[in-house]
């Protein structure tokens, strides 16, 4: 059997391979990951560095500070 695609008589094997092929393409793509440098380093490599609290003064860090504490020990 085939399908007339734009005037042009396309075989069901045509559309088949193009089809696995697209969602093999599509798996590589996603799952072959980006370069070492832009990875953050796992147990081998130094730990990424501390986010720095961007408050305006003390007292604004200080409650940052506080909510994220509160909120990691209820997430346990």
């Amino acid at each position: 059997m085939s399908y007339n695609i734009f005037g042009v008589k396309v075989l069901n094997e045509y559309l088949v391979l193009g089809t696995y092929s697209a969602i093999g393409l599509a798996a590589y793509a996603a799952t072959r990951g980006g370069s070492k440098d832009k990875q953050s380093t796992g147990a081998s490599g130094s730990a990424p560095a501390p986010a720095v609290i961007g408050g305006q003064d003390a007292e604004e860090d200080a409650f940052i500070k506080q909510f994220l504490a509160e909120a990691q020990k209820d997430s346990k």
